[in-house]
Parts: structure tokens; sequence; C-alpha cells
């Protein structure tokens, strides 16, 4: 079902990451230790919310329109990891995610983000059966339709 694009902000806020999720219980730091990897940060599953619990590695893009080299300094940073990683998702039942939360500022003169989902970042996700999801906003850096 098609839903309209929200207005987030004023600024483009945008980034990449990759999560390990699932709606029962884990504890984040058995990720930790077998990837050998300091997440960006952690979340247990709450009542009512959140529903799932989360290990994530994030990358900050802001309001460039390069989502390219944050992407691939994530799958940098995981690439050496596919049999791990697939271990864990058995062992505790993990979703594997790449998402992009993207503003796309409405201004004319801004470059809209681009999605590098080239050859290298494809196979990662392949390899790991994860999955790519791509949450897009509009922001408004002039500010027009935000009042």
């Amino acid at each position: 079902m098609l839903q309209k694009i929200t207005y987030t902000s004023k600024e483009a806020n945008s980034y990449v990451y990759f999560v390990l999720s699932s709606t029962s219980d884990f504890d984040p730091d058995c990720v930790t230790e077998a990837l050998e990897i300091q997440p960006s940060s952690t979340r247990l599953k709450g009542d009512p919310i959140p529903k799932t619990t989360n290990w994530e590695v994030r990358r900050e893009v802001g309001s460039s329109p390069d989502l390219k080299t944050a992407t691939h300094e994530i799958i940098s940073l995981l690439k050496d990891k596919v049999n791990q990683i697939k271990d864990i998702k058995v062992k505790y039942n993990l979703n594997a995610h790449l998402i992009y939360k993207v503003d796309i500022d409405v201004h004319p003169d801004i470059s809209t983000p681009y999605f590098p989902l080239d050859v290298e970042i494809i196979s990662f996700l392949h390899a790991i059966s994860a999955e790519v999801d791509i949450d897009i906003y509009k922001a408004d850096s002039r500010g027009i339709h935000l009042k």
C-alpha cells in the first residue's frame, strides 16, 4: 500500500545501518562477543515497545547524497564475519537488515541521495541472507512546507 511521504525536518539527516534483530529475547552482548565488533547501539525488546531486540552498526550521512561511502564502511567492517553472522542468526533466530533512512530535501538545488547497491554489497547481503529496507522522508531546508 502506498503512503504519502512525510516531512521530518528542515535539515536532511540520512543514515545507513546494519541491524541484527529478533522478536525473541536475546542478549545483544552475545552478538558483540561473536563478531568482536562494538555496535553503534543496542536495544532490548520491551512491553509494549520496542517490539524487537536489536544490535546495530550505524553510519551517519547527514545531508550528503553519498550513501555509498557509509554503506561500504559498514560492509567493510562486517564482510570477514559472514560465517559468524550466519551462525548467530541461526543460534538466536535473528533477522539481518541493511537499512537506509533517507531524507530527501525538496529544495530544487539540492542533490538527491543515490543508493549504491553494487556487486560487493549485494554479494555480502546475499551471503548472510539479509534484506534491504529503504525508509524515505522529505526534508525542507527552505522551510516552506513545514509552516
